[in-house]
């Protein structure tokens, strides 16, 4: 499903990465699992097209993702939650989690979706017209995993996932 193989990245003439290979495939849960500075990060960014590698193979389904820009990675079905909860705080919960299902497959199933949403993050639906800037640490990232969601994913990929979240819901 997910393909990387002997990719190099650099920030400006800093390398940052060097020759990383990883192979996901359907059904599969993989950790990338490594001290702050490891390439974590730099690793997600990369597959959501926010970096580009300077040399190496970056597949999805097949199909190259070396130069497809951000948006078309998600529209193909791969979507990240970035660290820490990033969420529009200028927006309400409800339409942070609309942003969500932005993409055209998305958009037919977004209420069905966003109850399930509701329903794994029953906090949401009680702040649905909340600003998001006004939540918590753990309720951004609750709101940052169901935008995620929202966009019908094939992939998922979060950047430490249990940010901020009280241990019963990372159980």
């Amino acid at each position: 499903m997910l393909r990387l193989e002997k990719i190099d990245v650099f920030y400006k003439e800093l390398q940052a990465l060097w020759g990383i290979s990883l192979n996901v495939q359907e059904g599969e849960i993989v950790a990338l699992v490594g001290p702050n500075g490891a390439g974590k990060t730099t690793t997600l960014r990369i597959i959501s097209g926010l970096l580009k590698p300077s040399k190496g193979v970056l597949e999805f389904a097949g199909r190259s993702l070396i130069k497809e820009p951000p948006h078309r990675i998600v529209e193909l079905g791969l979507s990240q939650v970035p660290e820490s909860g990033k969420i529009f705080t200028g927006m309400s919960v409800l339409e942070n989690l609309e942003l969500g299902a932005f993409v055209a497959s998305a958009r037919k199933d977004r209420f069905q979706t966003l109850e399930r949403v509701y329903e794994i993050f029953p906090r949401l639906a009680e702040r649905q017209k909340q600003m998001a800037g006004t939540l918590s640490g753990g309720e951004r990232q609750m709101l940052a995993i169901g935008r995620a969601l929202m966009s019908k994913h094939k992939l998922l990929m979060l950047d430490e996932p249990s940010f901020g979240l009280a241990p019963i819901l990372v159980q």
